[in-house]
């Protein structure tokens, strides 16, 4: 379902055959980033091209992910969010808190 691949001390995750972050793997993709999060110092970018939908459990992940992330010093980015996506992000307010790169 992931796909992390490390450049230099950057990790960049690609989700494989997956079109949603929702209630049925957001738990998988939490518990198999949170490492990466969790170390002092790193850096995970997150690229969510082919995701066209990211429900509420989605979002509690990705938040969860930033909140540790935040607390270890890691910087995380999201990157090649669609615009429907990017929609569900201003909605909920959280893209002045996630740094967002669009496709």
């Amino acid at each position: 379902m992931l796909e992390v691949i490390k450049v230099d001390t950057k990790h960049l995750v690609h989700f494989k055959n997956v079109r949603r972050l929702n209630c049925k793997n957001s738990e998988k993709v939490k518990k198999q980033l949170s490492p990466f999060v969790e170390k002092q110092n790193s850096e995970l970018t997150i690229n969510l091209e082919g995701i066209n939908f990211i429900d509420s459990s989605g979002f509690v992940t990705l938040i969860s992910l930033l909140n540790t992330a935040n607390k270890n010093n890691c910087k995380l980015e999201i990157s090649n969010v669609n615009s429907e996506v990017l929609e569900l992000f201003e909605l909920l307010k959280l893209n002045d808190i996630f740094s967002l790169n669009q496709n």
